[in-house]
């Protein structure tokens, strides 16, 4: 019986929060997308001022109080029966992994000391034939051939 309680007692709070924040939100971006683009009468003509007024005033009693009840009800409601408006998160215990006995230990360079161990690749650079002025991509301190009469260059 207790873990039926306990599942009911949990969806409704979730439901009382998700419907009032819905409501809420709904409330909220109707009035802010009928201010920012105007409202309309039924007609399709622009509304007058005591139109708009009272739409926004619908908004706040259909939606917007009732969407706030909610969410104020079920957040108090949370508190009252958890002690607490959320979860707490607690850490998970840290447990040190130790490698086994018979396993050697091998330890991994840093990133730094991997870096400082990798040679630099060598880079490309553009090379003039002396032959015939052609320009031709070389990898630096390599020797190539010129891609269009087949003289030797060097980087």
């Amino acid at each position: 019986m207790k873990k039926i309680k306990d599942w009911a007692t949990r969806f409704v709070l979730r439901a009382g929060t998700i419907l009032g924040g819905a409501m809420f939100g709904f409330a909220a971006l109707y009035i802010l997308l009928g201010l920012i683009s105007g409202y309309q009468s039924a007609d399709g003509t622009p509304a007058t001022t005591s139109e708009t007024i009272s739409g926004i005033i619908s908004m706040l009693i259909l939606f917007g109080v009732p969407g706030a009840l909610l969410l104020f009800a079920s957040k108090s409601a949370r508190k009252r029966i958890y002690g607490t408006t959320k979860k707490k998160n607690t850490p998970a215990k840290h447990v040190p992994i130790t490698p086994h006995p018979a396993e050697p230990v091998v330890e991994t360079p840093t990133y730094e000391e991997s870096v400082a161990e990798t040679p630099a690749a060598p880079s490309a650079v553009a090379v003039k034939c002396p032959n015939c002025g052609g320009m031709n991509m070389v990898l630096s301190g390599t020797a190539g051939e010129c891609e269009y009469c087949g003289s030797p260059l060097n980087a």
